[in-house]
């Protein structure tokens, strides 16, 4: 049985969601010191992936207010899930690779998504992320203190 089954969180303020795999217990209580060949990036799908957007999906979720993401492709319906926690102020999206151009796509959608968000953070973002649809985006919202931040990923040089 899958932990986020029988999970009852109904006070969550924050929540950090990590797919990052670690081949190593040691590399896990030290992230930082992890192999540097080791390749931890997974597009997770199926079930797990599944079971984290049930949870998210299923409404227990109302006092979330801040959620990172860490070390995943998200596709546009993972990002639709997110937006529809109508309590979110804060979103980070680290280490993350957008399937099918999926940021771009919400824009269009309006103000239906993310209607509370605050902070949009993006880390570890590849050089070539585009900046111009997360622009377009944040011109559809309301007039909410919306702020986007990027950090270039260890790969990438800074400007």
């Amino acid at each position: 049985m899958n932990l986020l089954e029988i999970l009852k969180a109904p006070g969550i303020n924050t929540l950090d969601i990590s797919f990052k795999y670690f081949d190593k217990y040691q590399s896990y209580l030290n992230p930082d010191k992890e192999d540097e060949e080791s390749d931890s990036f997974n597009t997770v799908g199926g079930e797990t992936m599944g079971c984290v957007w049930k949870f998210l999906q299923d409404g227990q979720q109302n006092t979330l207010h801040a959620l990172r993401i860490h070390c995943v492709g998200l596709e546009s319906s993972s990002i639709e899930t997110l937006g529809r926690i109508n309590s979110l102020k804060h979103l980070s999206l680290d280490s993350i690779v957008f399937l099918g151009g999926s940021f771009l796509d919400l824009g269009s959608r309006g103000p239906l998504l993310f209607p509370n968000l605050e902070l949009l953070e993006f880390n570890g973002i590849p050089k070539d992320f585009p900046l111009t649809d997360v622009r377009n985006f944040i011109r559809c919202r309301p007039s909410i203190g919306l702020v986007t931040r990027f950090e270039p990923d260890s790969n990438s040089e800074a400007e």
